[in-house]
């Protein structure tokens, strides 16, 4: 019985191994194949959020670097007499507040003798070559005149005036500190040949390399998983400006340059100046450390180990982590357009923030007079920091009205005296004229206080940040059908027609948006509209203006 035995024995063992070796085969047919796709789809995902990432700093890079040559010198210019008014010294305190690496600012009048050229410096960061003592001018702003670098200054930009550019870009060295220049040139005629004055600022690139770009990136780098990804600048030699090189085996890396220009490259497209250094940098997110890439390299050996035991396991497995993916790359893009448009936003308050409360705990206040006008700085900034807070609150708690809201009788005039009160110092500061037409006969709305509050001052900060030359805003209500009508006008960029569909989505900003704004105040009003059993009408005229109208129901119509 006993060679039996061992011939059982050694057909059990033969079949244990051709079965072993069938069930390998068939798994390397029919499981690799999906599992090595699986891996490249987790691979390709996670490139492609490395991407994103790579694109939105580099759009926060450039946009930021170019934002005082945008919004401070091609909005502002001095006329023919150049003074060192209060309001001009705010505006030089507020660019300071909002772009770190504008180290110091300079104006002069139609001839730019270095005399003439007046320097305004910051305070907590002075430049090396900055010897004056600081004026009886407040925070956060030194007034001084240096003739030596006013000199350099004058003389190249006077290359520039000679030839009718309207901007002044160049570098310049001043001692051992590398600038970045950049003016702009207002002139008295069409042509370009009579001087009246220039306002520009001045880039100290060492300090740019050593904080500005570090700063920045560190900023976006704490929006989402901070584990997820690790971001490298280089300059245009290859050398780590922040973290380090990564190699292209390593894992998923994305890279995205951008150039080292604190301006517009249009600016220079044509005829870059020669004392101008071409320079690119590179902007590395690397995705190797990724947890969603590890977590699908560990499920791909799950699943085939499930696969041999059930191959149903394996196919529900797929599914749903292929669900997980899409849902993950959902929640990716939100976040990237939400970053976007609020970071920037976001940052801007909380700077002029910091710098008042450094300014005070440092003692630098310059007389009792001058404390209401910080007072009154912090609280608009505060009223523009709570705006961005309650938007985000708002729009993410407003699902159930009966939980949220608080129904009564509303008089539609005191909602827009109480918003105007509130916005009544920036409409001042930005020269707005605002006509408020309320017949007395308005009867009352339905409605809770706070939401038509909120709503009201949405309309009010989109009328504002998108009007141009033209600031006028017209707010009116009506009765039609039982309804109150109440409208914003505003003779600003106005939308495009094709973007009329889109502009209540969640975080959709038009394609002539201005630099900040969240993408979340079309959309908030629109809910509320919604929970008011209102309705919202836009209407505009690209070029010419909008107006936003909101229909609300009378309090006697609500049974």
């Amino acid at each position: 019985m006993k060679p039996r035995v061992e011939w059982n024995s050694k057909q059990a063992t033969v079949g244990w191994i051709v079965g072993v070796a069938a069930l390998g085969i068939i798994l390397i047919l029919i499981g690799l194949g999906p599992i090595l796709g699986w891996r490249r789809s987790a691979t390709s995902l996670v490139e492609n959020r490395a991407g994103e990432r790579a694109v939105l700093l580099a759009l926060a890079f450039a946009r930021d670097m170019r934002g005082v040559q945008e919004t401070i010198l091609a909005q502002t210019t001095p006329g023919d007499t150049v003074t060192l008014a209060s309001d001009f010294t705010d505006l030089v305190a507020g660019a300071f507040a909002r772009y770190p690496y504008a180290e110091s600012f300079f104006v002069s009048g139609a001839t730019p003798n270095p005399t003439d050229i007046t320097f305004f410096n910051r305070t907590a960061r002075p430049p090396a070559w900055m010897h004056d003592e600081g004026t009886s001018f407040p925070f956060p702003v030194v007034v001084v005149t240096n003739p030596p670098v006013g000199q350099q200054i004058a003389e190249r930009i006077r290359l520039d005036a000679i030839n009718g550019r309207r901007f002044s870009v160049f570098d310049v060295r001043i001692g051992d500190t590398p600038y970045q220049v950049v003016a702009r040139l207002s002139y008295r005629d069409a042509y370009r040949s009579d001087l009246v004055a220039m306002f520009g600022f001045m880039a100290n690139l060492t300090w740019v390399r050593s904080h500005y770009f570090r700063d920045v990136a560190a900023e976006v780098s704490r929006i989402g998983d901070v584990r997820s990804f690790e971001i490298s600048i280089l300059d245009g030699r290859d050398n780590p400006i922040v973290g380090v090189p990564h190699a292209t085996d390593a894992g998923p890396v994305s890279r995205r340059s951008f150039p080292l220009l604190f301006f517009d490259p249009l600016l220079v497209a044509v005829d870059h100046p020669k004392d101008l250094t071409r320079e690119n940098l590179t902007i590395e997110v690397s995705a190797a450390q990724d947890p969603g890439l590890r977590t699908a390299n560990r499920a791909a050996v799950t699943t085939l180990t499930l696969a041999s035991a059930a191959g149903l396991a394996l196919i529900l497995g797929f599914s749903m982590t292929a669900r997980a993916a899409r849902a993950s790359a959902a929640l990716g893009q939100v976040r990237s357009e939400f970053v976007a448009s609020m970071t920037h936003e976001l940052r801007t308050p909380i700077s002029t923030i910091r710098a008042i409360g450094n300014t005070l705990t440092s003692g630098r206040i310059v007389g009792p007079a001058v404390v209401p006008r910080y007072g009154q700085l912090l609280t608009n900034e505060a009223k523009r920091l709570g705006r961005l807070v309650d938007n985000v609150l708002a729009f993410s708690r407003i699902t159930d009205v009966a939980d949220v809201y608080s129904f009564d009788r509303l008089s539609v005039a005191e909602i827009v005296d109480d918003v105007l009160r509130d916005l009544a110092t920036i409409l001042a500061e930005q020269a707005f004229e605002v006509t408020v037409a309320i017949p007395a006969d308005v009867p009352v709305v339905h409605g809770d206080r706070f939401a038509l509050r909120l709503l009201l001052d949405n309309l009010m900060d989109n009328a504002i940040r998108y009007s141009t030359t033209t600031r006028s805003i017209v707010v009116s209500a009506k009765v039609e059908h039982s309804m109150v009508v109440l409208s914003v006008s505003d003779k600003g960029v106005g939308i495009r027609a094709k973007e009329l569909d889109q502009v209540t989505r969640r975080f959709f900003r038009g394609s002539e948006a201005s630099a900040g704004g969240s993408g979340l105040g079309l959309a908030i009003v629109e809910k509320i509209v919604q929970d008011h059993d209102g309705v919202l009408k836009i209407e505009s005229v690209e070029g010419e203006g909008t107006t936003v109208s909101v229909s609300l129901r009378t309090a006697h119509s609500v049974v």
